[in-house]
């Protein structure tokens, strides 16, 4: 790697978009998320990040650290951005580290995780209201890693929430999907329905959707919907004969 790609990354890990950020973090969150043993399986994502102000140059990916050290101070740098609102400075980090061998594997899907954050902080400023490629892998890119996880309650929350999100995008781009019982929406938790009518959009402010009926019939449920801006109605049929 480059002396000079290490200099700027150290440097951007030091001030991001104008902000100096500081060098340390509370220590349990950086023991919750990195230790100094390699792993085998390290799944990277490439996120779509948008920079701007003086940093602008930074919107290339950054070196991935190549010590506890520096995961370290890319994490303290991310999280700092992430607080000041600066979602895609944070995923510059965030991908970084990912990239790196210094995570365990729960250390590995909190680090998803943050990066979900990240870009939903970054769309967010850009004013979008639907998920785009980048926090769709970083929300596939999370699955993955938990996985392999003992399940606990936090957990199984956030993969409920990471699921809806990605069956919505499914939606908007095949009209089909869930439209019929022979094209259910296959869900693994009982709460998985609903996280996915939550994350639907409607109308032409796209605003909610609100459940007129929820009937069940053998492994099947269907959900009646009305759009809370136009009134548009739509029923959605899902598959929940696997659901925990």
């Amino acid at each position: 790697m480059r002396g000079d790609q290490r200099t700027r990354a150290r440097h951007l890990a030091g001030s991001v978009g104008n902000r100096w950020y500081p060098a340390v973090m509370p220590r349990p969150l950086v023991a919750a998320l990195l230790i100094t043993v390699p792993l085998s399986a390290c799944a990277g994502v490439q996120a779509d990040v948008v920079v701007d102000g003086p940093l602008e140059a930074a919107a290339e990916p950054l070196p991935p650290p190549r010590t506890p050290a520096e995961a370290q101070m890319f994490l303290s740098a991310s999280i700092a951005a992430l607080r000041a609102g600066e979602g895609a400075h944070a995923a510059l980090f965030l991908d970084a580290i990912l990239k790196s061998d210094h995570l365990t594997d729960r250390g590995r899907a909190n680090l998803y995780w943050l990066l979900v954050d990240a870009h939903r902080a970054r769309l967010a400023r850009l004013g979008a209201t639907q998920a785009d490629q980048a926090l769709v892998d970083a929300l596939g890119g999370f699955l993955v890693a938990a996985d392999v996880l003992e399940q606990d309650a936090d957990l199984a929350v956030r993969q409920v929430e990471a699921r809806a999100v990605l069956t919505a995008t499914r939606l908007r781009s095949n009209p089909d999907l869930g439209q019929s019982p022979d094209a259910a929406i296959i869900v693994e938790d009982a709460r998985d329905p609903a996280g996915v009518v939550a994350e639907l959009r409607c109308g032409p402010r796209d605003e909610h959707y609100y459940e007129r009926q929820v009937s069940s019939v053998g492994g099947l449920e269907s959900r009646e919907l009305v759009c809370a801006g136009d009134g548009t109605l739509r029923t959605l049929w899902f598959d929940v004969s696997l659901a925990r």
